[in-house]
């Protein structure tokens, strides 16, 4: 069994190891703090005159979920029917 201690604080890194451990023990300071999971995207540009470059991305994966959550919203807005008035 894998345990881990969180004597104050665990942020991003530290608190993803400690959700990969079997055992949490939290002092009363104790706290996990957010994770900032990202995505690495590589992705070729090509210009006109050229081969073409690989280009490395980092996105953040709240970007993603929140830039998913506003299509679904504007398409779902957009597909309302017209109230007629009475």
């Amino acid at each position: 069994m894998r345990s881990v201690l969180i004597p104050f604080r665990a942020n991003s890194a530290g608190t993803l190891i400690a959700l990969g451990a079997d055992r949490i023990v939290l002092t009363d300071e104790g706290e996990l703090g957010p994770i900032d999971p990202k995505l690495d995207i590589r992705r070729m540009v090509q210009a006109p005159d050229s081969q073409g470059t690989f280009v490395q991305d980092t996105i953040s994966v709240e970007d993603v979920m929140a830039y998913v959550r506003f299509v679904g919203e504007q398409g779902a807005s957009r597909t309302k029917a017209p109230s007629r008035k009475r």
